[in-house]
């Protein structure tokens, strides 16, 4: 996905929480909307930041830490058990490669 696409979902989830601030009435419905889009375009925002820092993460860990919050998020006490598993395996696996930094227009 390009990096601009990032920046124009963020914008569009962001400005969506601004005009239901300003026209949405003052429902617990429509409170729960407005969170879901701040944050949503929060997220958004700093995946846009981060963007080519997130291209360096390997592949396997990109697999493994959506499948390791959704068991965090179903049985809480294997944090504890999680996060000296998680940081064995990164000191195992050495440091990050390079990084491939923007795309270079072609000439």
């Amino acid at each position: 996905m390009p990096r601009y696409l990032i920046a124009i979902v963020a914008g569009v989830l962001l400005l969506t929480a601004v005009g239901l601030i300003i026209w949405a009435p003052n429902t617990p419905m429509w409170q729960e909307s407005i969170a879901l889009f701040t944050r949503l375009g929060a997220i958004a925002f700093l995946f846009w930041l981060a963007w080519y820092d997130l291209r360096r993460v390997p592949t396997w860990l990109m697999m493994v830490l959506p499948i390791a919050a959704l068991v965090l998020a179903r049985w809480p006490r294997l944090f504890l058990l999680m996060v000296p598993v998680l940081v064995v395996v990164g000191l195992l696996r050495g440091p990050l490669g390079p990084s491939k930094g923007p795309p270079v227009a072609a000439r």
